[in-house]
C-alpha cells in the first residue's frame, strides 16, 4: 500500500477527465473554488490539495522548492491511481505545473497557466521585489510561525472578490495570510526564487494555454511571451485584469479554459 501524502488533498470523480489544480504562492485549494465548481458541472473530475504550508498542510521545512511541490503533487495522483490529467496552474502553481510536465509527460494532457510565475528577477515588477525583500528581512521571525491557517471558505468566493483587498494591488497579496503561515509563505517564496528547471521547457509537448491579465501586478508581459516562445504548442490569451484575473473575470477565464480543454 502506498504511503499517503503529508499534504491535505481531495479528489472528486466525475465522468470526464481529471483536472489537477496547482495554487499560487501562499494560496490553498480554495483559490480555485468557483472555477473548479463550474468545470465540475461540465463533468470534469477534480484533484485539489493544499500545498505544504497552506490550509490544512503544515510547513515542514523552511525552503519548499518548486520541485518539491511537484513531487508532492505526484504523490497525490499516485495515491488516487490517476494515470492522466489536465493541469491548471495559477501564479507559482504555473511553475509547479511546468515542472511536473517535464518530469511526468506521460501523465499530463493539456496545461492551462493563469498569470504564471516562472523566470526570476528579469520579469518581476517593482511590487514583487518589495514583497521578496520583506520575506528575506522577516525570515528570522517567520520561521517560528508554522501553524496551519485553514479557513473554511467553500461558499464565500462571490463575496470575497468584492473586498477592497482584491481591488488594491498593494493589498491583495495579504489575502494569502488568511490561509498560510508566515513560514509557509516564506518557504515557498524562497523556494521559487531559487528555482531553475533541470531541462528546457521546450521538451514539453502538451498543448498549453497561457492566460495573462494585462494589468498583472507581479509579473511583466515579457514572461508569458518568453514562455510562449519556448513552449512549442502554446498560445496566449490576454484579458483585462490583474493577477487574480480568474476571480475578477471568472466567466471569461472559465470560457477560455472550457473551450481549450474540450476534445
Amino acid at each position: 500500500m502506498r504511503k499517503p501524502p503529508m499534504i491535505w488533498n481531495r479528489v472528486k470523480n466525475n465522468p470526464g477527465p481529471h483536472i489537477t489544480y496547482h495554487p499560487g504562492l501562499g494560496e490553498d485549494h480554495t483559490i480555485f473554488n468557483e472555477l473548479r465548481k463550474e468545470l465540475e458541472e461540465e463533468d470534469y473530475s477534480s484533484v485539489i490539495f493544499d500545498p505544504e504550508g497552506t490550509g490544512k498542510s503544515p510547513v515542514r521545512q523552511y525552503t519548499t522548492r518548486v520541485q518539491y511541490h511537484s513531487y508532492k503533487s505526484n504523490e497525490v495522483l499516485e495515491q488516487h491511481d490517476i494515470k492522466k490529467t489536465h493541469l491548471i496552474g495559477f501564479s507559482l502553481g504555473g511553475a509547479v505545473s511546468l515542472e511536473y510536465a517535464l518530469n511526468k509527460p506521460e501523465v499530463v494532457d493539456k496545461i492551462c497557466l493563469i498569470n504564471p510565475a516562472f523566470y526570476q528577477d528579469k520579469y518581476f515588477t517593482p511590487l514583487f521585489h518589495v514583497i521578496k525583500n520583506i520575506l528575506f528581512l522577516c525570515r528570522p521571525f517567520v520561521e517560528m510561525d508554522r501553524q496551519p491557517r485553514y479557513r473554511r471558505r467553500e461558499n464565500i468566493d462571490k463575496e470575497r472578490i468584492d473586498l477592497s483587498i482584491y481591488k488594491n494591488k498593494y493589498l491583495n497579496i495579504l489575502n494569502s495570510l488568511r490561509v498560510t503561515s508566515f513560514a509557509g509563505m516564506g518557504s515557498s517564496g524562497e523556494g521559487y526564487l531559487d528555482y531553475e528547471p533541470e531541462r528546457s521547457i521546450s521538451e514539453i509537448k502538451s498543448e498549453v494555454l497561457l492566460i495573462r491579465g494585462t494589468k498583472d501586478e507581479f509579473f511583466k508581459k515579457g514572461l508569458v511571451e518568453q514562455l510562449h516562445e519556448e513552449l512549442p504548442n502554446s498560445r496566449i490569451e490576454l484579458i483585462k485584469g490583474g493577477h487574480l484575473v480568474h476571480l475578477t473575470k471568472e466567466e471569461r477565464v472559465k470560457g477560455l479554459i472550457s473551450e481549450f480543454l474540450s476534445p
